[in-house]
């Protein structure tokens, strides 16, 4: 490997022709070692006296044990890796308060850096260092409380700055690469790479001794030795003062450059989604922005079950790809099944098939499994890829990408926006959210491909109002698998739905209406959150309304956010559907200048998209919605021919053009094309002599009412609806012999027809969690019902959960709790880090039905396999 720093595009061309062989797993290492609660604690006296358990918390090592990391280092080496992850998985500050060791957070991250770098930089061959980044316990696309879906238990900023300390840690340190692994929610992710762009961006700024907090003392007992310490541990004593930090700085300052940025997603069922719901192709649309040198898949899956995802990511990402799965799934005794031997041959298919860039392994792996890869990969190529992709790539859990070329046409739906729909505004008003994504799911239904939200209005707290309903729809799959465009004049606004969407979104919009510093500022704002952006033609002399002037303002903007690393494939110019029909003879021709301005705008400016808001168009025909309807469908139409890929509309006010009467459908384009000065009257005229025929945008969304009582509630169950869940419950108190028929009845049929479809990876988590908050609500009207002291009065059973001792990863556990709880079950959490004397005192305090442990890390296995046998001895 040669002697160089890479940038993203130097390690393209390296990786193009050499695949690397990573490390494996270090929580299976570390278990082997049999290490006591001292030697988390060895070496600083702040530890020896911590209240928390630190047993696990393999991160401390790097503080504790240093040279127990490096020696798992040096094996991995010795067996043939050639890339080392740093041990810092956990090395936030949101993982460690668990363990109540928050403020060390950013030390342990340095530590892991050096120690891996020492080991690395010891090794007679080149190896690379990749600092480790885990997603944390937290979620910020999920609420952990099933009563209030819009609430989360920390928010984007907060997860944010703990990334940007773990980060300028990870660079202090020396690392090669910025690793972020093990990726289960998009919007975390997108967090850490906000971070990661911010810290590389600021770094000069970024104070290294205010954030480690580090003296000369506390490192001396940090280390545990009074001798001078050398290599990678010397590099922690010289940062020891506010002058030697200063100095390693001025020293440093030609080696601190951006490090390539390496991606890597965890599939976490046979779905093939992340645990918050994303398609694989939804995930990289989401995060392709970023410019990963690489990205890759891990964690949760064995070779043999991640390898159609490894070939699904080939087929669209344009960078470096990397899988490194767990050596299988863990077994009833919490053993890895997987052999370096079956490992090794699934993975050598990888690289036969030219799919991987970079090989590795996971959790329960060790080194002879990385030996058995780099034995069986050794002289095959490496994947082959072009960094060239001009689709635009939009997401919400599913992906919507449009290729440059013979793209399908985009309905964006309009209904969503407080100033466009007074049913929506109202719902709004009134607080009554549910009636407010009634009106975006009935989008999605009738054909929108993305759903416009906005709320911009003097009396609503716009920045609240977005973060609370882009949060709300995460928790209703059918509108969360669209992209979203938010829509505000408000950049604070926009900034908070974007912190609360893990898709691809477009915002709507950015122009030069108040100059060149503020538009280039606001387009920053929006592509450090990866998103595209909708640029009106408009500037300081105002809204463009001929053709000429749409084409100047348009080439403008082009330039400035091109020669600003701004994607022309991001870029959807607005080149302003204005209102015909007024009666003023300037007016007439808006129709006919738009599109002909659309082909013009494309050819100066390639790679760009264009849309438009088509009730603009017939503002003029308000109360005459025969009209509207019949103007936009056949604008729409033409405006398909010129050029337009997308528009706000309400998508069920479309009609095919050739469904329209022709006498209308000739009026409406002499009006459009500005034929005769008196198309309006005409068409005026003709609104007056068909005033009795309704609208034909009538369409029916709840034609499942139709069915049986049982059915209607088993779709209910099902598609997770719960506009009549209290008519049906009640209509079933009256079919039904008792509320105990109707719970053990349609309703358990139609959670277990969800349990079959999940299992068989037709539905996904938030789809499984909505259908569960469906039947908490069936069984909280039905439960009065219930005769007292009834053997369901009724809880279906009482289970104890807890996360085991040495982990704090409870998501699982959590997710689990929730649908539980909401069929029915008495949970009893008792939360993270729990040893078993405390489990043992609990089940003999409340005696449960059923007992379940949660964990993530290698340890937590080991753990759960204590626990089952002490729990055998006990009972």
């Amino acid at each position: 490997m040669p002697e160089q720093d890479f940038t993203a595009s130097s390690l393209h061309s390296f990786l193009q022709k050499n695949l690397l062989i990573l490390d494996g797993g270090y929580g299976t290492q570390f278990q082997s070692l049999n290490l006591s609660e001292a030697d988390f604690r060895s070496g600083d006296k702040s530890l020896r006296d911590h209240k928390s358990s630190l047993k696990g918390n393999y991160d401390l090592l790097n503080l504790t044990r240093p040279e127990v990391v490096e020696k798992i280092h040096l094996s991995y080496l010795t067996a043939g890796a050639r890339i080392l992850k740093t041990n810092t998985f956990n090395s936030t500050s949101i993982s460690q308060t668990d363990y109540q060791l928050s403020h060390l957070a950013p030390r342990l991250a340095l530590l892991g850096a050096q120690i891996a770098r020492r080991a690395a930089d010891n090794f007679p061959e080149k190896v690379l260092v990749a600092g480790d980044i885990g997603p944390t316990n937290k979620t910020l696309s999920l609420s952990p409380d099933v009563a209030r879906p819009g609430y989360r238990a920390i928010s984007f900023p907060i997860l944010e700055q703990a990334y940007f300390d773990q980060i300028a840690a990870l660079d202090e340190g020396g690392v090669d690469l910025i690793l972020i692994e093990t990726i289960f929610d998009t919007l975390n992710a997108k967090a850490a790479i906000h971070a990661y762009e911010r810290y590389y961006k600021d770094f000069k700024d970024c104070n290294i001794e205010n954030l480690l907090r580090l003296t000369p003392r506390s490192l001396d007992e940090a280390q545990g030795r009074s001798e001078q310490p050398s290599g990678a541990y010397g590099l922690i004593r010289e940062h020891g003062s506010a002058a030697s930090n200063a100095a390693f700085r001025q020293n440093s300052q030609d080696k601190r450059k951006k490090k390539p940025l390496w991606l890597s997603v965890t599939i976490t069922d046979r779905s093939g989604r992340t645990l918050s719901g994303q398609t694989l192709e939804a995930f990289w649309n989401s995060i392709s922005y970023a410019r990963p040198a690489i990205v890759g898949i891990n964690c949760a899956l064995g070779a043999a079950a991640m390898l159609p995802y490894v070939r699904e990511l080939s087929r669209f990402a344009n960078c470096a790809i990397s899988c490194h799965p767990n050596a299988g799934l863990p077994n009833a005794l919490g053993e890895y099944d997987e052999t370096p031997a079956s490992m090794s041959s699934v993975i050598r298919q990888m690289a036969d098939e030219k799919l991987v860039n970079i090989v590795g392994a996971c959790c329960g792996s060790t080194p002879a499994h990385i030996a058995a890869i780099a034995s069986a990969v050794k002289d095959l190529p490496a994947r082959q890829f072009s960094s060239a992709d001009n689709s635009l790539r939009l997401s919400g859990l599913e992906p919507l990408t449009l290729p440059a070329e013979n793209a399908p046409f985009m309905l964006i739906g309009e209904r969503a926006n407080i100033t466009g729909s007074p049913r929506f505004a109202s719902a709004i008003r009134s607080g009554d959210m549910n009636a407010a994504l009634v009106i975006a799911v009935e989008q999605v239904r009738t054909g929108a491909n993305l759903i416009d939200l906005n709320f911009d209005e003097a009396l609503i707290d716009g920045p609240a109002m977005m973060r609370e309903f882009v949060n709300l729809i995460a928790s209703e799959p059918e509108i969360a698998r669209v992209p979203l465009m938010l829509d505000s004049s408000s950049l604070a606004t926009i900034v908070a739905g974007l912190q609360c969407a893990q898709g691809k979104c477009i915002v709507n919009s950015i122009s030069l209406k108040d100059g060149e510093e503020k538009f280039l500022a606001a387009a920053r704002t929006v592509a450090s959150f990866g998103a595209a952006a909708i640029v009106m033609a408009f500037d300081e002399q105002g809204q463009a309304a001929d053709v000429p002037r749409r084409l100047q303002i348009c080439k403008r903007a082009y330039k400035l956010l091109t020669e600003n690393n701004f994607p022309a494939s991001d870029i959807i110019f607005d080149p302003n559907i204005l209102t015909i029909g007024t009666g003023i003879p300037e007016h007439a021709p808006y129709a006919l200048d738009f599109l002909n301005s659309l082909p013009l705008i494309k050819a100066a400016c390639p790679g760009v998209r264009l849309s438009g808001g088509v009730s603009n168009l017939s503002f003029a025909f308000r109360g005459q919605n025969q009209i509207r309807e019949a103007l936009h469908s056949i604008f729409l139409h033409h405006a398909i021919k010129s050029g337009l890929d997308m528009a706000i509309v309400n998508a069920a006010l479309i009609r095919p053009v050739d469904s329209i009467p022709a006498d209308l459908r000739e009026l409406c384009e002499n009006l459009i094309f500005n034929k005769t000065p008196d198309a309006t009257d005409k068409l005026l005229d003709y609104a007056k002599s068909h005033s009795s025929q309704k609208s034909s945008a009538t369409v029916t969304t709840t034609a499942w009412r139709n069915l049986e009582l049982k059915e209607r509630l088993i779709h209910a169950l099902m598609n997770g609806l719960n506009d009549f869940v209290e008519t049906d419950a009640l209509e079933a108190l009256k079919v039904y012999d008792s509320p105990l028929q109707i719970i053990e009845g349609p309703l358990m049929d139609g959670m277990r027809k969800v349990g079959d479809l999940f299992g068989e990876g037709k539905m996904f988590l938030p789809q499984v969690v909505k259908t569960a908050r469906v039947m908490k609500q069936f069984v909280a009207i039905l439960e009065p019902h219930l005769k007292k002291g009834s053997s369901s009065s009724r809880k279906a059973g009482r289970v104890l959960l807890a996360t085991v001792k040495g982990d704090v990863h409870d998501i699982g556990k959590n997710i689990v709790g929730v649908i539980l709880s909401c069929n029915g079950y008495e949970v009893i959490d008792l939360g993270v880090m729990v040893p078993f004397d405390k489990i043992l005192a609990a089940i003999h305090q409340h005696k449960p039905d059923i007992i379940g442990f949660s964990g993530l890390i290698t340890p937590s296995l080991h753990e759960m396999v204590y626990n089952a046998q002490q729990l055998h001895k006990e009972f």
